[in-house]
C-alpha cells in the first residue's frame, strides 16, 4: 500500500499533467485563431485595397460623368437649332440658351411661361394645329414666326415629336427650332428676281416657254397673246400642238426626243398655229403660216448632262414670218428675174437660132424635093432619108438645150462634165458670131462637177453674151477648164472652203471695166449698156447660180485690155453619167391602141407609124373625146399614147380620168417638152412610161413593146 506523501505527488503530477494538457490545448487553439486571425487581416488587407482602387474608379467616373454632363449642357446650350420640352398645356418646360436667344428672352424667364406668347399673332393658329398633332401622337414639321422682345420677328420651322412613357398618353413634346431667315430672304429675292425676270419676259415680243421631261408646256410668256392664246391655257399642254402638223417631226426630234450631248436647239425653224387657225390646219385647210426662229437648251439635274438627268426644255421662239416672207417674195422675185435674164438671153440667140433652124429646114427640104425629083433612084432615096433623119436630130438637140436654158423651178444637181458642158454651150452661141473668135484650152482629165446642167450652161452663156457685148465691132474669147487647190490665202479672199475645185475661165479682149464698175457687176439691175440693150441680171443671175452650188465667180479686168472671169466649182468624187445612143431595131406587136393628141401632123404621122408596127389604131383629137371613146371601149383598148400638153382638158387631167375608168390602163405619156413636170410625177407614182417628141419608129416600137410585155 502506497504511502499518503506518494499519493499527493501522484495527484499533484496529474493535475499538472492535465494543465499542462490543457495549456498546451489553449495554445494549439491561439495558435489556429492567430492563423484565421491573420487570414482575416490577408483577407481586409485584400478588400481594402480593392475598395481603394474601386474608389478611384467611381471618383475618376465620376468627373467623366461631370465632364460629358458639362459638354451636354455646352452643346445643348449652343447647338445651331433650338430646343423646346413643352408640356401639354403648352407651357415651356426647358429650353436651351439657342431657343432663349431666338425669342430673345433669358431663360429662366422661360420656364412655365406658354409658348404661344412668343410667337407672332398671326402664326398662332400655325401653333395650335401643330401641337394638336403632336398631342395626337404624330411627329409634324411647321413654319412658325417667333415674336421677339423688342418686336423684331424670326422665322423658324419646327420639328416637333410627342414624348411619352410606355403605353401611356403623350405628356410632352419635344421641339427643335431651326433658323430659316436666310432661306426665306433668298425665296423673297428669288422671287422679287422672277417676279423682275417675268416683267422683263413678258415685255418682250417673243414667246419664252419651259416644257418638262414629256415636252408638256409648265410656263409660257406672254407673247403667246399675240396669236390668241392666254399662258395659263396652255400650261400641261404638249407643245407639239402649237406647231404646224408637217413641222412636227423635225420638231419632236430636235426639241422633245434627243438626249445627246447639251441637247442645245439652235437656229431651228418652224410654223406655230395661231389659235382660230388651228382647227384648220388639223384639218388640211389653208391658213396663214407663222414662222419661228427656236432657240432651246435642255434642263438637267446636277452639272453633268446624261439622259437620265434630263428634267427639261426650255427656249425662247422669236417671230421670223415677217423675214420669211421677205425672203419667200425674194425668192420669187429672183426666181423671176432669172426667167426673165434666160428669155433674155434666148432673145439674144433668137437670130442664130433661127439661121440654124432655117438650115435644118432647107436640108429636109431639098432632101424631099430631089426624092420626089427622082421617085424611082431606089439607090439615093435611103441617103436622102438619112440626111432627113440627121436634121431632124440636129433640131431636137437645139430644141433641147434652149427648153434647158429657158426651165424654171428647183435645181435638178446631177454629175457633169465641165468640159462637154463649155463645149455644147459655146457651140450654141457661136453659131451666129462670125466676127468673134472663140479658142478653147480644155484641161485632161477634169474633175466632175454636181451642178444643174442647165443652170451652168445659163452662167456660161450670160458671161459669152456679156463678152460678145464687150465687142461691138468682134474680137477674141479664150475658154479653159483646168483642176485647182486654191491656196489659203485665196480661199480666203474669195470665200471658198478648203477642197478640190474645178476652175472655168472666159476671158474676152473687149473694153475692160474700171474698178469701180467692177465693183458693182454682180449687182441686179446694174447696167453699163445703153437703154433697150441691157436689164443688168444677167451677171448678177449667174453670181447667184454659182453660189448656190458652192462656188464663186471672180473677175479681173483693166480698161481697154478686156476681162478675165474665173468660175470655182467644187470638185466631185462622182462619176459623170455617160449617155450611149444606141439604134435598136423595130419591134412589131398587135393590140389596139388609142392614140390622143390636138396635132393634126402628129395625128396622121402616129396613125401610120403604128399602124406599120401592126396595131390598130383608135384616133382622139382632145382628152374629152379620149375620155368619151375609152369609157366606150376600154376593154378594147391595150394602151393609150397620150399627148400630156393639150388645150381645154390637159393631158394630166385626161390620165387621171382614164385611170377613174380602169384604174389598171396603161399609158406611154408624149411631151415635147425637156421638163416632164406632171408626166414625170405620173410616171414615178403609177410607173407609166414616157417618151420625148421627135422620136423614130424604133423608139417609139421599144417602149410600146415593153409596156405591153408587162
Amino acid at each position: 500500500m502506497p504511502k499518503p506523501d506518494d499519493t499527493s505527488s501522484t495527484k499533484q503530477v496529474t493535475d499538472l499533467q492535465n494543465e499542462i494538457k490543457q495549456l498546451n490545448e489553449f495554445i494549439d487553439r491561439q495558435k489556429d485563431l492567430e492563423t484565421r486571425l491573420s487570414e482575416t487581416l490577408h483577407s481586409l488587407q485584400v478588400h481594402q485595397e480593392e475598395l481603394r482602387a474601386q474608389n478611384e474608379d467611381l471618383v475618376a467616373a465620376q468627373r467623366e460623368i461631370t465632364k460629358s454632363n458639362r459638354k451636354y449642357r455646352d452643346l445643348f446650350d449652343f447647338a445651331p437649332i433650338g430646343y423646346f420640352l413643352v408640356d401639354t398645356s403648352g407651357a415651356i418646360i426647358e429650353v436651351n440658351l439657342t431657343a432663349a436667344n431666338m425669342i430673345g428672352r433669358h431663360r429662366d424667364s422661360l420656364n412655365g411661361k406658354p409658348l404661344f406668347l412668343y410667337i407672332d399673332p398671326g402664326y398662332r393658329p400655325v401653333l395650335d394645329r401643330h401641337l394638336r398633332e403632336i398631342w395626337e401622337g404624330h411627329p409634324a414639321s411647321a413654319e412658325i414666326v417667333f415674336l421677339k422682345k423688342n418686336k423684331e420677328t424670326l422665322p423658324v420651322e419646327f420639328f416637333s415629336i410627342p414624348v411619352s412613357e410606355e403605353r401611356k398618353p403623350v405628356t410632352q413634346c419635344r421641339i427643335a427650332a431651326t433658323d430659316i431667315s436666310k432661306r426665306w430672304r433668298a425665296e423673297e429675292a428669288l422671287k422679287e428676281s422672277e417676279r423682275k425676270l417675268s416683267s422683263i419676259v413678258n415685255t418682250i415680243p417673243d414667246i419664252v416657254y419651259r416644257l418638262d421631261r414629256n415636252g408638256m408646256i409648265n410656263f409660257i410668256s406672254e407673247g403667246i397673246r399675240r396669236y390668241g392664246y392666254r399662258p395659263e391655257e396652255l400650261l400641261g399642254q404638249p407643245m407639239m400642238s402649237l406647231v404646224h402638223p408637217q413641222d412636227r417631226p423635225v420638231a419632236r426630234h430636235r426639241i422633245t426626243e434627243r438626249r445627246t450631248g447639251a441637247r442645245s436647239t439652235d437656229g431651228l425653224e418652224l410654223r406655230l398655229i395661231p389659235r382660230g387657225e388651228r382647227a384648220k390646219s388639223e384639218s388640211g385647210s389653208q391658213n396663214r403660216d407663222h414662222f419661228f426662229m427656236v432657240n432651246a437648251e435642255g434642263l438637267y439635274t446636277g452639272s453633268k448632262r446624261p439622259a437620265d438627268h434630263f428634267i427639261g426644255t426650255q427656249g425662247i421662239a422669236h417671230d421670223i414670218t415677217s423675214r420669211k416672207l421677205n425672203e419667200i417674195e425674194r425668192m420669187q422675185l429672183e426666181a423671176e428675174l432669172n426667167k426673165a435674164r434666160k428669155m433674155e438671153a434666148i432673145g439674144t440667140l433668137a437670130g442664130g437660132i433661127a439661121h440654124d433652124f432655117n438650115n435644118l429646114l432647107m436640108g429636109i427640104q431639098g432632101n424631099i424635093s430631089l426624092m420626089r425629083l427622082d421617085m424611082h433612084n431606089s439607090v439615093e432615096i435611103p441617103q436622102r432619108l438619112d440626111g432627113i433623119e440627121r436634121c431632124v436630130k440636129r433640131g431636137s438637140q437645139l430644141t433641147r438645150q434652149m427648153l434647158g436654158f429657158a426651165k424654171s423651178g428647183k435645181y435638178n444637181i446631177e454629175t457633169i462634165d465641165i468640159n462637154k458642158i463649155v463645149e455644147d454651150t459655146v457651140q450654141l452661141f457661136a453659131r451666129s458670131r462670125k466676127t468673134i473668135k472663140i479658142y478653147r484650152n480644155f484641161g485632161k482629165n477634169l474633175w466632175n462637177v454636181d451642178a444643174d446642167q442647165g443652170q451652168v450652161e445659163q452662167v456660161l452663156l450670160n458671161l459669152l453674151i456679156n463678152s460678145e457685148q464687150a465687142m461691138p465691132d468682134g474680137g477674141q474669147i479664150f475658154l479653159k477648164t483646168e483642176r485647182i487647190k486654191p491656196e489659203a490665202r485665196h480661199l480666203k479672199r474669195l470665200g471658198l472652203k478648203p477642197g478640190k475645185y474645178v476652175r472655168i475661165l472666159v476671158e474676152d479682149t473687149g473694153s475692160g471695166m474700171d474698178k469701180k464698175t467692177q465693183n458693182r457687176i454682180f449687182e441686179p439691175f446694174f447696167t453699163t449698156k445703153e437703154v433697150g440693150r441691157g436689164t443688168g441680171l444677167g451677171l448678177a443671175s449667174a453670181y447667184g447660180i454659182i453660189k448656190n452650188h458652192g462656188g464663186v465667180i471672180d473677175v479681173v479686168s483693166t480698161p481697154g485690155l478686156g476681162s478675165r472671169f474665173f468660175i470655182y466649182l467644187p470638185a466631185s468624187n462622182n462619176a459623170a453619167a455617160v449617155k450611149i445612143e444606141t439604134r435598136r431595131g423595130v419591134v412589131k406587136g398587135n393590140g389596139t391602141i388609142l392614140l390622143v393628141d390636138d396635132e393634126d401632123i402628129i395625128i396622121e404621122v402616129g396613125e401610120k407609124m403604128l399602124g406599120c408596127l401592126g396595131y390598130r389604131v383608135i384616133i382622139a383629137r382632145s382628152g374629152t373625146q379620149a375620155v368619151e371613146i375609152y369609157q366606150r371601149r376600154y376593154q378594147d383598148i391595150d394602151m393609150v399614147v397620150l399627148d400630156m400638153i393639150m388645150p381645154h382638158t390637159s393631158g394630166f387631167e385626161t390620165y387621171t380620168r382614164l385611170k377613174e375608168i380602169n384604174p389598171l390602163v396603161k399609158v406611154l405619156l408624149s411631151s415635147g417638152y425637156r421638163d416632164r413636170g406632171q408626166a414625170g410625177e405620173i410616171v414615178e407614182r403609177d410607173a407609166q412610161s414616157f417618151i420625148q417628141k421627135p422620136f423614130d419608129l424604133s423608139q417609139l416600137s421599144q417602149k410600146i413593146a415593153s409596156m405591153l410585155s408587162e
